[in-house]
């Protein structure tokens, strides 16, 4: 079966850290997706989901710049997952099954290999996704930013709900 996102009920919500600071950022809209999954079958044959860089927003102007400048909108206006993978599939109970794959996460301009879990519910006729990650500055070969005197430390949090649809 195709499904594509359902759009406005989507969110990816990212929190950083520094001394004594939390910050958080978010987004909304601009997140699109694709997927091919046979969920009576436990087979997952593609998922692409693309995020707007630029719609990000922390709620503070400033902060926003700065982001900005950090990720390179210009040169990086978005964010994309790729599946390459499904390592695990278990159906939990009627509707809500987990999920293991492997894809590639492609993020200011540098592409690499995530695994996730993912909590799929099915509704009506289509799902629901959630997952947590973390993504680490070191690992993709990047400074942690810096505001002022305040440097992010190197891991930052993100959270995404994704909601799906059948295609057509």
């Amino acid at each position: 079966m195709n499904y594509t996102t359902t759009q406005g009920k989507n969110r990816i919500t990212l929190t950083a850290y520094a001394p004594l600071h939390i910050f958080k950022g978010w987004s909304v809209a601009g997140i699109s997706g694709e997927a091919a999954i046979d969920l009576d079958n436990d087979r997952i044959e593609s998922v692409r989901v693309q995020a707007k860089t630029g719609l990000f927003d922390t709620g503070d102007a400033f902060k926003n710049k700065e982001m900005y400048k950090f990720i390179g909108i210009k040169e990086n206006p978005r964010a994309t997952f790729t599946l390459g993978e499904c390592t695990y599939f278990e159906q939990i109970d009627e509707n809500t099954y987990h999920v293991s794959v492997i894809g590639t996460l492609d993020f200011m301009n540098i592409r690499r290999t995530l695994p996730l879990d993912v909590v799929a519910i099915r509704n009506g006729n289509g799902f629901s996704t959630g997952l947590v990650f973390k993504w680490s500055f070191k690992q993709h070969g990047v400074r942690p930013p810096q505001l002022f005197f305040l440097k992010l430390k190197d891991t930052v949090d993100i959270r995404v709900h994704l909601e799906f649809k059948e295609a057509g």
